[in-house]
C-alpha cells in the first residue's frame, strides 16, 4: 500500500515564530500518535520563515481521516492561533518512490508492520540507529518546551520517573486488550502508542547515560541468542 504525505506550508501569525508553532503542536502530536495509519511527522522551516509540515500515513483513507480531525476534534488546539490562516497551502500526495539507506553493519533493525526478524524494513521500519536519531530530535523539541516553561530541562531522575510511569501503563493496556481491565478509548491504538513511547524513553535514557543502544542491542541479542542456540 502506497504511503501518503500530508504536506502543509504556512507562515506564523503576526507576533509568532516557527518555534512557537512547534511548541503549540504538543496536543496535535498526541492526537496524531493515536491515529490509525500514522507513520511520522516532520516540521521544517525555510530561510524565509515559511513552515513546512509533513505528516506521513500508510493510506489515503487514513490520511483524510487524520487530517479531518485537525480542524474537527482538534479545532480548539492553541496551534491554530499561531498560524496565518491566509498563508496555508494544504495537500495530500501519494508517494511513488522511496529509497532508504542500508542498515549499518552489525546494527539490528526495528521491524515494520507485519515483519519479523533483524535487518528487515517495511513502510514504517527503522534501524535502531535511525530510531535513535529521531528520538534525539524529538527530545530536543521537548527540551525547548521545558526551557520556556521551567527555565531548564528535565534532570536524569525526572526522565527516569517519566519512563517508569509510561512503562507501568503497558501492563494495564495489555490487561485491557485481554478484556480484564476496562479503560476508555481505543485500546489497540493506546497500546501501540504506549509501546512506541516506551521505545522512545529507552533511547532517550540510553543517550543521556552514554549508552550506544544500537551496539548494545546487537551485542545483547547475539549473547542471548548464542546461549539459547547452545
Amino acid at each position: 500500500m502506497a504511503q501518503v504525505l500530508e504536506i502543509t506550508t504556512l507562515r506564523p501569525a503576526p507576533g509568532h515564530t516557527p518555534e512557537d508553532f512547534v511548541i503549540a503542536n504538543a496536543d496535535i502530536d498526541d492526537y496524531l500518535r493515536r491515529q490509525p495509519g500514522f507513520l511520522g511527522r516532520r516540521i521544517a522551516v525555510r530561510d524565509d520563515g515559511t513552515v513546512v509540515d509533513v505528516v506521513t500515513y500508510d493510506s489515503m483513507a487514513h490520511a483524510r481521516a487524520g487530517a479531518g480531525g485537525i480542524t474537527g476534534e482538534m479545532g480548539g488546539s492553541p496551534v491554530h492561533d499561531t498560524i496565518d490562516q491566509t498563508s496555508v497551502d494544504w495537500q495530500l500526495t501519494t508517494v511513488l518512490h522511496k529509497v532508504e539507506p542500508p542498515a549499518p553493519s552489525g546494527t539490528a533493525a526495528v521491524p515494520g508492520p507485519g515483519e519479523t526478524g533483524p535487518g528487515r524494513h517495511g513502510p514504517a521500519g527503522q534501524t535502531l540507529a535511525e530510531a535513535d536519531a529521531l528520538a534525539r530530535e524529538v527530545r530536543g523539541l521537548y527540551e525547548q518546551v521545558e526551557q520556556r516553561v521551567l527555565g531548564r530541562t528535565w534532570t536524569l531522575p525526572e526522565l527516569a520517573v517519566g519512563f517508569t510511569n509510561d512503562a507501568a501503563s503497558v501492563g494495564r493496556l495489555v490487561l485491557a486488550a485481554e478484556h480484564t481491565w476496562d479503560i476508555a478509548g481505543d485500546v489497540d491504538a493506546e497500546l501501540r502508542h504506549n509501546l512506541a513511547e516506551n521505545q522512545w524513553w529507552r533511547i532517550v535514557q540510553a543517550h543521556k547515560n552514554g549508552v550506544d543502544l544500537p551496539a548494545a542491542y546487537a551485542e545483547t541479542m547475539e549473547r542471548i541468542g548464542g546461549g539459547l542456540r547452545g
